[in-house]
């Protein structure tokens, strides 16, 4: 049997264990061995039964002969880790989240990101139990340098630790002690069996404690991929999906027209409130552009002078109607419906025509405030809602603040458009999203069982946009009755 370490290649405490092998090898072979002259046969002998060999050959110089392993405490003084024994570290998956967290109500999709914080914490307790496992035997060399240097005195042992070939310095180490410390060296045995023990059992707990360690950092990573994955998916499909065709003319705050796919974010359009009046210029905060099959609709329009327009939207874009004193999807316009234009007078919907489109590009945009603006020729353009607003910017701080880290959103602006993408009844809405409307409550509500993103909203904009809890189970315990898209807001 053997063993070569090298202290510059990085010997740890395994490797300091093994002397401790060595040591207790050394005092059994001294005690069973009677003490000969040349210990290394019966040296070899003891530390490979110490290590469970099979085919370990017998030490020369007689004696008992017993294995040390397996007697026990070799100086009778019962189980030597009855006291002070490191405990094994916990098998990989025994600690972390409690089994059912989340409770059966919550959906698998929706679980990623409880999956990832559980994996967060088993990952830290995987950790905190190997540095338990670590501190065990932390200690061992010096304890091991104390014992040696009883044994063999302090330069040898020094020698054994900083010093190349370990056991043939051990050998030499052996062959100089002197014998008339024969019973000081006997002396010894139960210490060297017990740091044996501790480096035994302390090295099982430590290895398996690094095994979880590195089993944990693996699940976690991929979960972490998992859950990224998720999110850009997120973040791809945020964003109204109500828009107009390439072509289509915005008013600009300075009285121009400007192709909606030229418009670019930091630009200012004209916007205007109907419900208060409030008008003026307002910036471009995000642009939006997609192709696909899309649902559109021609709407002829008649302005107050007789002239006509033409304008072309997805089904989705809502139109303000000042005489129903509403915002209209363009698929719900019908021939007679009055529009707001850029001058205040009202132009006249003179027919609608609805066709679909195989592949087709498609532009919108977002706008700070008042989220509206007007399409068309300058001077008689019509008013049009990009997509639902919240109720007001400090709501939006507010609930941004509160649930926008949580659910991994990098701006307001990401958090308020996906807040958006829920809650848009347009060209069908965000595909499986559930919505039912509570009148008592005012509002509509909103809820994702593959992401467990959750909102409301009322005629007056977005109030609220966060995870749910409890997933489905929650949602269906919440006040509502049959909701669907064209159906008027509370």
């Amino acid at each position: 049997m053997r063993w070569v370490w090298r202290a510059e290649s990085g010997a740890g405490k395994i490797e300091y264990a093994a002397l401790v092998v060595l040591a207790a090898a050394i005092v059994s072979a001294l005690l069973y061995a009677g003490l000969p002259t040349d210990v290394r046969p019966a040296v070899s002998s003891a530390a490979c039964e110490l290590f469970g060999g099979d085919d370990c050959e017998p030490g020369e110089g007689g004696g008992p002969g017993a294995d040390p392993a397996a007697s026990g405490d070799p100086a009778g003084s019962g189980d030597p880790g009855a006291s002070g024994e490191p405990s094994a570290a916990p098998s990989p998956g025994s600690s972390g989240a409690p089994d059912g967290q989340g409770g059966p109500d919550v959906e698998p999709a929706d679980s990623i990101d409880q999956e990832v914080e559980d994996a967060e914490q088993e990952y830290a307790d995987a950790l905190a139990d190997q540095e338990d496992a670590d501190s065990e035997y932390g200690n061992l060399d010096e304890e091991l340098l104390a014992l040696l240097e009883d044994l063999i005195g302090l330069t040898d042992a020094k020698k054994c630790f900083l010093e190349g070939d370990i056991q043939a310095c051990l050998w030499t180490a052996l062959n100089a002690i002197p014998w008339s410390k024969a019973l000081k060296v006997a002396s010894k045995i139960p210490k060297a069996y017990k740091l044996f023990e501790k480096w035994r059992k302390g090295s099982k707990a430590a290895d398996k404690a690094k095994e979880r360690v590195r089993e944990q950092k693996r699940k976690l990573d991929e979960l972490k991929r998992k859950q990224e994955e998720r999110l850009q998916e997120r973040r791809r499909r945020a964003g109204c999906k109500s828009s107009f065709l390439p072509g289509t003319p915005v008013l600009m705050a300075d009285g121009t027209e400007r192709a909606i796919e030229d418009v670019a974010a930091g630009d200012t359009v004209l916007a205007f409130d109907p419900r208060t009046g409030e008008e003026g210029p307002r910036p471009v905060t995000r642009t939006f552009g997609r192709a696909g099959a899309q649902t559109l609709v021609e709407i002829a329009v008649v302005r107050a002078d007789g002239t006509r327009d033409t304008v072309t939207a997805t089904g989705s874009h809502p139109f303000w109607d000042p005489a129903a004193a509403a915002w209209v999807d363009a698929a719900d316009l019908a021939a007679g419906d009055t529009l707001r234009t850029s001058s205040g007078a009202w132009a006249e919907v003179a027919s609608v025509r609805t066709r679909s489109a195989a592949d087709q590009q498609v532009h919108n945009f977002t706008v700070d405030g008042l989220n509206t603006y007007y399409i068309g020729a300058a001077d008689e353009a019509v008013l049009v809602q990009n997509c639902d607003e919240w109720t007001g910017q400090g709501n939006l701080d507010d609930h941004y603040s509160k649930h926008g880290e949580k659910m991994r959103y990098e701006s307001q602006i990401e958090y308020k458009e996906a807040a958006k993408d829920l809650m848009c009844d347009c060209d069908g809405g965000r595909p499986g999203v559930i919505a039912k409307v509570d009148r008592a409550g005012g509002a509509v509500r909103y809820f994702d069982p593959e992401t467990g993103e959750y909102g409301m909203k009322s005629s007056k904009g977005i109030i609220t946009f966060y995870k749910l809890d409890g997933g489905q189970s929650t949602f269906d315990a919440m006040p509502g009755g049959p909701w669907k898209e064209g159906d008027p807001l509370p």
